[in-house]
């Protein structure tokens, strides 16, 4: 409630976010299969152990030639403007709409559904550990929904001295 306009700030400081953290993977992951080739860090047949999809960082000229390829060109626009910038800043324009509880119980649960999804339309294998981790979510959930302290204390947690009102009257 305190900055209610503030949807495009929070947005974009939540892109500079994914822009840094993915350039730092890439990063990471390109000196690291590059130190393993040094190191000698190779299979039977030579490739290394690594994951190579992003085994060096791309030259300039590879990044135009990309660029003015209009599938790769319309790929990068849907990921980075429609599916990440847009989708974050309506999500946090859409947030200044709810309780700070509906905000939690909807960040809290998105694996679940992100794991539905993925079992759904890409039959993806769900194993024990996704229903450990679905039970300690949903869980969590119910246990922030409670007043722990009270009722381990064994008070009701309704409040009974609250007046009502029914159409405007006061009960």
């Amino acid at each position: 409630e305190r900055f209610p306009n503030e949807a495009a700030r929070l947005a974009a400081a939540q892109l500079l976010m994914v822009f840094l953290m993915s350039a730092s993977y890439l990063i990471y992951s390109s000196s690291s299969v590059a130190a393993a080739a040094a190191t000698g860090m190779v299979d039977a047949n030579g490739a290394v152990l690594l994951s190579d999809a992003c085994n060096s960082l791309p030259t300039t000229s590879e990044i135009m030639t990309w660029l003015q390829t209009p599938s790769i060109l319309g790929m990068l626009v849907w990921t980075g403007v429609i599916t990440t910038a847009f989708t974050i800043y309506m999500e946090t324009v859409a947030l200044k709409t709810l309780s700070a509880a509906e905000t939690t119980l909807i960040f809290s649960t998105e694996p679940l559904f992100g794991a539905a999804f993925a079992a759904l339309v890409a039959n993806e294998c769900l194993g024990p550990e996704a229903a450990v981790g679905a039970a300690f979510i949903i869980g969590g959930c119910l246990v922030s929904g409670m007043d722990v302290g009270s009722l381990l204390k064994g008070k009701d947690t309704r409040m009974e001295d609250d007046a009502v009102e029914v159409n405007g009257v006061d009960q």
